[in-house]
C-alpha cells in the first residue's frame, strides 16, 4: 500500500480508534489489580517507595527497561509509569493486530469493512486477553508482547509489517527473559522457514531485506542484552544474583526437609532449631547467617523417596502432560482454544493438500509439548507461566496460514462466554483475600512511630496496595539485596540485627495459623539478647474475615 495515498491511509484510521475506544472502557470505567505482590514489590522498587529511590536493578525486569521507569519516577514522581507500561503494551499489541488485518485487506478509505475488521480483531483480543488485563502481572503481559509478536512475524510479507514483530519481542524479553526464552524456538523456525521461502521463490532482494533487518534486530538484543549482564556483575548485585539464584533452587525447587538425615545436615551447617523455624517461616531477613552458600548446601539434600531416576522423571511428565491437557483445571478455557484452533489449521491444511503447512503446524506443536515437558520436569510450571505458553501456541496457530477473520469466531465465542463468570468469582477472590492485609495497613499506618516486622506470608495476598513505608517484611525475593538494606536504613539501622536488638519500638506481627509462631519468635529472639526467658508481649489481635493477626511488642 502506497503511504501517499491519503485515501486508503484514512481507512486505517478505525484501527488506531477503536482499540483506543476498547482501552477506554477497560481501564477507565473498569477497576483492575494485579494478580500477584511480586508486581507491587517491582513497582516500589522502580518508584523508590521501597528503599527511598528509583531502584533499576529490579532482578526481574531487564535493567534497561527498568532503567529508563526508574528515571521516569525520578524526574516525573506520582505517575504510574509501572502500570501504563503494563496497560500500554497490551494497547499497543491490539494497535498492531487491528492495524496489520487493516492494511492487508488493502482499505480502499473510510468504509463499513474499515469498521468492522477492527471491531473483530479487537473482540477476539478482548475475549483472550481482557481477564489478564484485569489482573495485571509482569509475566503474562510479557506473553502478550511476545505472542503477538509470533503472530505479526509469522504473517508479514514486508519490511514495515515485520518492525512491529522485532519490537514487540524485544519488548517480551526486557519485560521477563524467562517468557522470551520460551518464545524463543518458535521465533527461530518462523524465521528460518520465511528465509527458506525467501530462497526457494529465489527473490534475492527479498533474502537481502530479511538478513538485514534480522541482523538489525539481533545487534539491538545483543546490545541491550549486554548492558542488562554488564549491569548486573557490579560487585554487591553478583552477591545478590547468587543469593537470590540459592533462595529459588531453596525454597522454589527443593524445600526444608523435615526428616532426621536432613536435619542431621542442617546442624553440621550450623542451623539450629530455633534458626531453622525461622528459615521454615521464609523470615530469611531476620539473620545474616542465612545467606547465599547456607541455602544452597542446604538445597543440596533430597530425601530418598523424592530421588528419581532420569527415566522415572520423564515417566512422570508424561503422566502428568498428559492429565494437564485432557482434563485441565486452571488453564481449561486456554487449553481448550488451542486445540481447537489447532485442529481448524490442520483441518484446512489437509483439505488445501497443504503437506508443507501441515509439517510446519506439527512442528509448532511438537515444540509446545517439549516445552510444556520442560516445565513440568523441571519441577516447578506456575500457572502464570504455563499461561504464557498456551497464548504463545494460540499466537503460532493462527498464524499458520494468513487467517480469515470468521476463524476467531468459535474461540472469541468460547471465551466471551466464560468469561463473566471466571472475573466475577476472581473478584470476589481477590476482595476477600485483600480484606485483612487492608485492615492489617490500616492499623500500621495508624502508628508511623513504629517499625512493623511481619512474615512475608502475612500479607502475600495483599495486590492492591503496596505495604506501609514503616513495615518491614522479613522474607521474600527483595531479601539479601542492596535494596533491602537501603531499606532498613530508612529505619536508621544498618542491619537487622541492629534493628531487633537496639529498637525500642519495633513491633512484630505474627499471623495466626502462618509462619512463626509466638514461641519460636521468643526462643529465636532469646538468642539473641542473650536472655533465656525472654518472651515478647501481646500488644493487640486484628481479626478480620477469618483472619487474626497478633502484635507483640519486644520484652523488658
Amino acid at each position: 500500500m502506497a503511504w501517499t495515498d491519503k485515501k486508503k491511509i484514512a481507512g486505517l484510521v478505525p484501527a488506531i480508534l477503536i482499540p483506543a475506544v476498547f482501552f477506554f472502557f477497560t481501564f477507565l470505567i473498569t477497576d483492575h489489580a494485579y494478580i500477584l505482590n511480586d508486581d507491587l514489590q517491582l513497582k516500589s522498587l522502580l518508584d523508590g517507595s521501597f528503599s527511598g529511590k528509583p531502584e533499576y536493578k529490579t532482578i526481574y525486569l531487564r535493567v534497561p527497561l527498568a532503567f529508563l521507569l526508574s528515571l521516569l519516577y525520578r524526574f516525573l514522581p506520582g505517575i504510574q509509569f509501572y502500570d501504563i507500561l503494563l496497560e500500554g503494551t497490551y494497547l499497543i499489541c491490539l494497535l498492531f493486530i487491528c492495524f496489520y488485518f487493516s492494511k492487508r485487506n488493502d482499505p480502499s478509505g473510510l468504509n463499513l469493512r474499515s469498521f468492522v475488521i477492527p471491531c473483530i480483531c479487537a473482540a477476539a483480543f478482548f475475549a483472550f486477553f481482557l481477564k489478564d488485563m484485569l489482573f495485571l502481572h509482569y509475566t503474562l503481559v510479557a506473553a502478550a508482547a511476545g505472542g503477538t509478536g509470533i503472530f505479526l512475524l509469522s504473517l508479514s510479507e514486508e519490511r514495515d509489517e515485520r518492525i512491529p514483530a522485532y519490537i514487540l519481542l524485544i519488548l517480551c524479553d526486557q519485560i521477563r527473559e524467562q517468557v522470551f526464552l520460551m518464545f524463543l524456538p518458535f521465533v527461530s523456525v518462523i524465521a528460518g522457514m520465511k528465509l527458506l521461502v525467501f530462497i526457494r521463490a529465489e527473490d534475492k532482494k527479498r533474502v537481502k531485506d530479511f538478513l538485514k533487518e534480522a541482523a538489525i534486530a539481533l545487534f539491538v538484543f545483543v546490545v541491550l542484552f549486554l548492558a542488562d549482564r554488564a549491569a548486573m556483575k557490579e560487585g554487591s548485585y553478583r552477591e545478590y544474583i547468587d543469593y537470590n539464584n540459592a533462595r529459588t533452587e531453596l525454597y522454589d525447587y527443593t524445600g526444608i526437609w523435615p526428616e532426621e538425615e536432613a536435619l542431621s545436615l542442617y546442624e553440621s551447617l550450623g542451623v539450629d532449631e530455633d534458626l531453622l523455624a525461622v528459615m521454615s517461616a521464609y523470615d530469611i531477613s531476620f539473620d545474616e547467617r542465612i545467606d547465599g552458600r547456607l541455602m544452597h548446601k542446604m538445597a543440596s539434600y533430597v530425601p530418598q523417596k523424592e530421588r528419581k531416576s532420569t527415566g522415572q522423571k520423564i515417566k512422570d511428565t508424561l503422566w502428568v502432560l498428559r492429565k494437564e491437557t485432557f482434563s485441565p483445571d486452571d488453564n481449561g478455557v486456554y487449553v481448550l482454544v488451542l486445540i481447537i484452533a489447532w485442529l481448524m489449521m490442520l483441518i484446512t491444511a489437509v483439505k488445501e493438500k497443504d503437506i508443507i503447512s501441515g509439517v510446519k503446524l506439527a512442528a509448532f506443536i511438537c515444540l509446545h509439548f517439549l516445552l510444556y515437558g520442560y516445565l513440568i520436569y523441571r519441577g516447578r510450571y506456575p500457572e502464570r507461566v504455563v499461561v504464557s505458553l498456551y497464548l504463545s501456541g494460540i499466537a503460532v496457530a493462527f498464524s499458520h496460514k494468513r487467517p480469515d477473520l470468521r476463524q476467531f469466531i468459535v474461540p472469541v465465542i468460547l471465551m466471551a462466554l466464560t468469561l463473566p463468570g471466571s472475573i466475577k468469582t476472581d473478584l470476589k477472590s481477590l476482595e476477600d483475600a485483600n480484606r485483612a492485609p487492608l485492615v492489617l495497613y490500616s492499623y500500621v499506618t495508624r502508628h508511623p512511630e513504629e517499625i512493623f516486622v511481619t512474615d512475608t506470608y502475612a500479607d502475600v495476598d495483599a495486590v492492591i496496595y503496596p505495604c506501609p513505608d514503616n513495615m518491614l517484611h522479613g522474607g521474600g525475593w527483595t531479601s539479601g539485596s542492596p535494596a533491602f538494606k537501603d531499606r532498613l536504613k530508612r529505619f536508621y539501622v544498618n542491619d537487622m540485627e541492629e534493628l531487633l536488638n537496639g529498637t525500642a519500638s519495633v513491633r512484630f506481627v505474627l499471623k495466626e495459623g502462618v509462619g512463626l509462631k509466638k514461641e519460636e519468635l521468643d526462643h529465636y529472639l532469646g538468642k539473641r539478647f542473650k536472655k533465656e526467658d525472654y518472651e515478647t508481649v501481646l500488644i493487640e489481635d486484628i481479626e478480620e474475615n477469618g483472619c487474626v493477626y497478633h502484635i507483640y511488642a519486644p520484652g523488658e
